[in-house]
């Protein structure tokens, strides 16, 4: 084998990468730092190009939590609750809650993610959601928390879903 085929072989082993089952990807370029946002790979083996790599998003569900615990993205969401407007006297109550949910990114999204917040998306995430639960606890008054539970929680799901979509 001479210099130039080794050379050859060097190159072609370089323009491989290959994507988990539990990933998407972008492909950059190393060499002039471009992204593709095009186009998203699945899961396989690619040929991609000398100088060529993917930028590695999750294709499975992701928590995010706000609580107390060591763990979470973030501390329980301190807001205040709505007055109640049947009680002229009532004003709003802190409140504290604790929520965990998942996202999963959607693979025609990947571009448009990476285009506005890089690979820190799920701090991003993280914020958005903060601000939509409290935006939300502020529509109830405190005894609705007691009382409709469930309309709150489809409400700050509803809410999560339009502001980080």
């Amino acid at each position: 084998m001479n210099l130039s085929s080794t050379g050859a072989l060097l190159i072609f082993l370089m323009s491989w990468d290959s994507l988990e089952p539990t990933d998407l990807g972008l492909v950059e370029n190393g060499l002039t730092g471009s992204v593709n946002m095009d186009d998203t790979y699945t899961a396989g083996r690619y040929l991609l190009g000398p100088w060529q790599s993917f930028l590695r998003f999750p294709a499975q569900q992701l928590p995010i939590e706000f609580s107390g615990r060591e763990t979470a993205d973030a501390p329980a969401v301190a807001a205040r609750t709505g007055r109640d407007k049947s009680d002229p006297d009532s004003g709003g109550q802190p409140v504290q809650v604790s929520i965990t949910f998942y996202y999963q990114m959607q693979p025609d999204d990947i571009g448009r993610v990476y285009q506005k917040f890089a690979l820190g998306f799920h701090e991003f995430y993280t914020r958005f959601a903060q601000q939509a639960i409290s935006d939300v606890v502020q529509h109830f008054h405190p005894s609705q928390f007691w009382l409709q539970r469930e309309t709150i929680v489809k409400e700050m799901e509803a809410r999560i879903n339009r502001d980080i979509r």
